[in-house]
């Protein structure tokens, strides 16, 4: 069974903005999550705006900066999750501790899609069921894009080191948003640009082996792109990388969507 990417026309005006962290653009976005099936998938970028409910946490479930050379395995994605921690206001030592949860500190965008997909396995709400599907349908398209994978400014890697050279290659906005907008360039005229193999996800397991192939993509193409004297994304490596976020979140739903009886 095959798919293939579409040029489509998406509405994106009530979801465009600019922020302080990057990613796919909104259209890109939509354009997976409606490549994927959802029914809404302006509600795909929802999630970008989310985050500055409490941004310096929330964040952090958008990418992972890995390290050069990290090849990332199912084992390798449970090393990088969340903890629980307690925090007391500052000014109020008296006070009740709160205890939130803390994502590591290079980002658990990995981890963050196998939570969503438990959920989304879990919950017999429609509504619950869909918000964590617009959520993941966003992350998976964090997935593919190559410098959410990939170390950031002065910001900790993985391996708890920093990597100036290539995180001010990565961080600023000229380089990170010409990463983003990529896919928005060639969308009107790709027409079947990239045949791709569909997939099947019906486990934990099965979600983190393909998030693995999909990362590792992701990394090696970063890491090519820095290497080769700092350059951008090819068409045909934006389409494939766009591609590979669409089939993922096809399984997904496809196996998924039964929990709530759709």
């Amino acid at each position: 069974m095959k798919i293939y990417i579409k040029a489509l026309a998406v509405t994106v005006t009530l979801f465009t903005w600019t922020g302080l962290s990057y990613g796919w653009s909104c259209p890109t976005h939509s354009f997976i999550a409606h490549q994927a099936g959802l029914s809404s998938p302006d509600t795909a970028c929802i999630t970008d705006a989310a985050r500055y409910d409490n941004y310096n946490l929330l964040v952090q479930f958008h990418y992972h900066n890995a390290a050069p050379g990290t090849v990332v395995t199912p084992q390798y994605i449970d090393q990088y999750t969340v903890s629980k921690r307690e925090y007391i206001p500052k000014g109020d030592p008296g006070a009740k501790p709160l205890e939130i949860m803390v994502p590591a500190d290079s980002g658990v965008l990995y981890w963050k899609i196998v939570d969503l997909y438990r959920k989304l396995k879990a919950t017999e709400f429609p509504s619950e069921y869909n918000y964590a599907l617009m959520t993941i349908s966003h992350l998976i398209g964090d997935l593919s894009q190559p410098l959410h994978n990939f170390p950031y400014m002065n910001e900790p890697a993985s391996d708890g080191k920093a990597y100036p050279k290539e995180g001010s290659w990565a961080g600023p906005k000229e380089v990170h948003g010409a990463f983003d907008n990529r896919f928005d360039e060639i969308m009107p005229a790709i027409g079947k640009a990239r045949m791709a193999n569909s997939i099947k996800v019906s486990s934990e397991d099965d979600l983190k082996r393909e998030i693995a192939k999909i990362a590792n993509a992701s990394i090696a193409l970063a890491n090519r792109c820095y290497s080769e004297n700092q350059r951008g994304m090819k068409a045909e490596e934006v389409a494939a990388q766009v591609a590979s976020s669409i089939v993922l979140l096809k399984a997904v739903i496809g196996d998924t969507r039964r929990v709530v009886g759709e």
